[in-house]
C-alpha cells in the first residue's frame, strides 16, 4: 500500500470527524466554498479525479525530491493544492493539516505545525 492515497487521506478524516459529521470521509457533494476566500473550490464533480491527481502527483515529486528545500517546497505546495480543492464538506482544514504533518515527519523526519495565528484563509 502506498504511503499517500485517497484511502489513506480518508482514514485521516474518519479519525478526526469520528461522530462530528454525517459524511465522513465522503468526497463533497455539494459546492463548497470558503468564507473570505479569493478563490472557488473544486466542483463535486471534479472532486474525485482532482484527489488522485493530487495523491499522485505529491507521491511522485516527494520521491523525486533531493533535498530538504525541495521537499519543503513540494509540501508547502501540495497543502495548498489540497486546501483549496477541498475535497470534503468540513474539515478540509485539520485533515491538510494532519497529512502536511505526516508527509513532513515521513520525509523530513521532523514535524511541520501550522499554528493558529499563522493559517490563512
Amino acid at each position: 500500500m502506498r504511503f499517500l492515497s485517497i484511502d489513506s487521506v480518508k482514514k485521516f478524516h474518519t479519525l478526526l470527524t469520528d461522530r462530528l459529521q454525517h459524511d465522513i470521509s465522503q468526497f463533497n457533494s455539494l459546492q463548497n466554498a470558503i468564507i473570505g476566500a479569493t478563490f472557488k473550490t473544486a466542483s463535486p464533480q471534479e472532486t474525485p479525479q482532482l484527489m488522485q491527481q493530487w495523491t499522485d502527483n505529491t507521491v511522485y515529486r516527494l520521491e523525486q525530491a533531493r533535498t530538504e528545500q525541495v521537499i519543503l517546497e513540494v509540501l508547502a505546495e501540495s497543502h495548498i493544492q489540497f486546501e483549496r480543492i477541498h475535497f470534503f464538506s468540513d474539515e478540509n482544514g485539520r485533515v491538510g493539516r494532519i497529512v502536511l504533518l505526516y508527509l513532513s515527519l515521513r520525509y523530513l523526519s521532523v514535524p511541520i505545525i501550522i499554528n493558529n495565528t499563522d493559517r490563512a484563509i
